[in-house]
């Protein structure tokens, strides 16, 4: 049996926890705690996506911000999760 972090949000009445962030139409995970989130959006009509460089943060509220040239300029490999 797998043990999860008992990290993020927390659903009083299931008990669920987790964190909360749309990429409705994707989500790649690249490396260096950095993902590619994809969010859908209707532009004249059309179906199209954003898509985004984010930092996992870990942070309950806002596990995600923006990548910045530091968090591109990193050398060093740290894991996805904290």
């Amino acid at each position: 049996m797998l043990a999860l972090a008992d990290d993020g949000l927390k659903d009083a009445a299931t008990g669920v926890r987790g964190w909360s962030r749309k990429a409705d139409v994707g989500f790649q995970p690249i490396g260096r705690r950095l993902f590619y989130l994809a969010v859908n959006r209707k532009v004249d009509g059309k179906q199209t996506a954003d898509l985004t460089l984010e930092r996992w943060t870990g942070e309950a509220e806002a596990p995600f911000t923006p990548a910045t040239v530091e968090d591109l300029g990193r050398q060093e490999a740290t894991p996805a999760a904290r």
